[in-house]
């Protein structure tokens, strides 16, 4: 057991650190299916594992971007796999490959004829909703968009990707008193602590 789950760590290493020719080929005997979920730094416009304590947020309104990666690490072609994305609450799907179901905000498509040594990335993207229809007593929500993968062959693999949702409001209007000029406005910014994420990507399991 201690060495399957080193041999299972060694490719997630490979897999997710490792530029892709030599990932595939280190990881060559160790498993088939291997699936990576991003989100898009609003910032700097790179998509990464999860956004935490420190990084951009996103805002009521905003269209979240996530990336679906997913790597044949083995040596032979899986025939299909079914990929089921689930939206975080306060979301709203907007755009993706196959059928959204509104009711259990499940996406869910098909990839079929995954050759080995090739990886295939889909985009999906939803709204962040309203600010009313976020927690109430929060300024900050973090939430977290998962994946589930079940392949022909039997494996299954999972991932996810969070990131945080900070609540804007409106100008308040203060009252002055000068001679001439207009009103002076401001703005209020408010920040909180933000859930952080994990950095290692979930390998695939047999079933």
């Amino acid at each position: 057991m201690m060495r399957k789950a080193a041999v299972g760590f060694l490719a997630l290493v490979a897999f997710f650190l490792l530029p892709l020719n030599q990932a595939l080929a280190l990881t060559a005997n160790m498993g088939s299916l291997a699936i990576s979920k991003t989100v898009l730094n609003p910032q700097t416009n790179t998509y990464v594992n999860n956004l935490g304590l420190n990084d951009p947020m996103y805002h009521p309104g905003d269209t979240v971007t996530f990336h679906i990666t997913i790597a044949n690490l083995g040596k032979s072609t899986i025939n299909q796999a079914v990929i089921k994305d689930s939206m975080p609450d306060y979301m709203t799907f907007t755009a993706g490959p196959g059928d959204f179901n509104a009711q259990n905000k499940t996406l869910s498509f098909f990839v079929y004829n995954i050759k080995p040594g090739t990886t295939q990335q889909f985009a999906v993207s939803a709204k962040v909703n309203d600010v009313t229809s976020l927690p109430t007593n929060q300024t900050i929500t973090c939430v977290a968009n998962k994946v589930d993968m079940a392949a022909s062959n039997n494996e299954n693999a999972q991932d996810s990707a969070s990131f945080c949702i900070q609540k804007t409001y409106a100008p308040v209007q203060t009252t002055t008193t000068p001679d001439t000029g207009p009103e002076a406005f401001s703005y209020l910014a408010i920040v909180a602590s933000a859930l952080g994420g994990f950095g290692i990507k979930k390998f695939a399991k047999k079933a």
